[in-house]
């Protein structure tokens, strides 16, 4: 089913698009916290994993001796992995790696092996006995340091619009209210589309959409003499009609509308 889509415009041409989602302070902080925390958690254990990475790469690994006491695959994956067990403190009891197809023929239940860990971050890097030396991929120092890259870039991506959002809310608890004389120049209503407006921040994919477009009296916004787009209620929407003339307080950053009075 196509969304249904009914829009009430002039002749200037207007922009749906906005940054500012039109949603109360409360709300914005409640979307915002939550995101800012995660993309802050990503970003702390991704530099501090960098970090670590950094010192191991620089780092003798440490040496661990371990005893080989199974095989097996993986049973998503059908990887060669041994099964070792680790007498040390600050190790698991028992480790199980996905190890070269040599390494996984070669070294049999109940034989010694060396194993040797990053010092920081204890990723196990290779296997050794006294006659050969396994290299494994997935302590490597490329990986390690992909995996923080990865998740540094993951917070840092998230991070911008949510403190925008979270400090657009926190601001608007707080500042005085804006009030504009405007002429409604615009009106559009979506129905059942995942975002009714073009923006950051979707709305519900079933409850409508209601937006205004409103032309700013000469005087009251400086020279702007570009239409301003607002989400509305369906109170709101319904009180409003095309070049009218009204009143409007809303909150300065997120452009939440609290009352819109047409006037006579």
């Amino acid at each position: 089913m196509k969304p249904s889509t009914t829009v009430e415009h002039t002749a200037a041409p207007v922009s749906w698009w906005s940054w500012r989602p039109g949603i109360s302070p409360q709300r914005a902080l409640l979307i915002a916290l939550p995101l800012v925390l995660l993309a802050s958690l990503l970003i702390g254990i991704g530099l501090i994993s960098l970090l670590a990475a950094l010192l191991d790469s620089q780092t003798a690994p440490l040496t661990i001796n371990g005893t080989v006491v199974g095989h097996s695959t993986g049973s998503l994956d059908r990887l060669p992995r041994l099964e070792i067990r680790l007498q040390a403190a600050g190790f698991p009891p028992l480790v199980t790696p996905v190890v070269p197809a040599e390494a996984f023929a070669q070294l049999h239940d109940g034989e010694q092996v060396q194993l040797l860990f990053s010092p920081h971050l204890h990723a196990l890097r290779a296997l050794r006995t006294t006659e050969h030396s396994y290299q494994l991929s997935e302590g490597s120092a490329g990986s390690n340091l992909a995996g923080s890259l990865a998740l540094l870039g993951l917070g840092l991506l998230l991070m911008p619009y949510p403190a925008t959002l979270l400090f657009w809310g926190w601001r608007d608890l707080y500042s005085p209210r804006c009030q504009m004389y405007a002429r409604v120049v615009a009106r559009r209503a979506v129905e059942r589309q995942r975002s009714g407006r073009a923006g950051a921040t979707p709305h519900s994919s079933t409850a409508p959409w209601y937006g205004l477009a409103l032309l700013p009296v000469e005087g009251t916004m400086g020279t702007t003499a570009r239409p301003l787009t607002f989400s509305v209620s369906p109170t709101l929407y319904q009180r409003a009609c095309a070049a009218e003339s009204v009143l409007l307080t809303y909150s300065p950053h997120l452009h939440y509308v609290y009352t819109l009075e047409p006037l006579a």
